[in-house]
């Protein structure tokens, strides 16, 4: 297997295969990019996997000021493929700065990988968009066209409080943050809790 990280015009050498894999993946539940070009366009860093000479999985970024964000996901459809994106899903999403916003297999993906999570309250600030709580981990946004979406939010985005699932406190700080007490937040990283006290 080879890995290659392309950015700048270096992506345009992929841009076909990428592609096709792109619309191979997202048809069935729904492609919001509307063309090669735009792939090109939204998405800076492109993470690729291949063996035998051909691409079998990709991963597209977007740089923003918590980060690089995960912005599309997904293979050739072949064994070797899907067994790349797994194993990336859950290596990026556990590297500080690096989240995703996921639904479908990518949601379910990360959940089985242990990917710290962040809480739907703090999503729409992430994101910069507006969400709809559904509960802790899951909200809805319109999606461009797809319609609306349930979402969660996985990585260690710079300055946004994420943890494993297990770890995860988000109804005392998002529900109630004026009565919070140390104890309460006595796992939660520093920043987080000198923004509260």
């Amino acid at each position: 297997m080879y890995q290659i990280s392309a950015s700048g015009d270096e992506r345009k050498r992929y841009l076909d295969e990428v592609w096709r894999m792109y619309v191979a993946t997202y048809e069935s539940i729904g492609m919001h990019v509307g063309n090669p070009r735009e792939l090109l366009e939204d998405y800076q860093v492109w993470m690729l996997a291949g063996e035998d000479g051909g691409l079998r999985s990709f991963m597209l970024l977007k740089q923003t000021p918590l980060g690089s964000k995960i912005g599309l996901v997904g293979s050739d459809g072949s064994a070797a493929g899907k067994s790349i994106v797994k194993q990336q899903i859950g290596q990026q999403l556990n590297e500080p700065g690096v989240y995703a916003e996921t639904s479908h297999a990518v949601r379910k993906l990360a959940l089985r990988a242990d990917a710290p999570i962040v809480c739907a309250s703090s999503a729409g600030q992430v994101l910069g968009k507006k969400v709809e709580m559904v509960d802790d981990i899951t909200y809805r946004r319109e999606l461009g066209g797809i319609g609306m979406v349930e979402k969660t939010l996985f990585g260690q985005p710079f300055g946004v409080y994420s943890a494993k699932r297990d770890q995860l406190v988000c109804d005392a700080v998002a529900m109630n943050p004026k009565r919070v007490t140390p104890d309460d937040v006595a796992d939660l990283d520093a920043h987080l809790f000198s923004e509260l006290f």
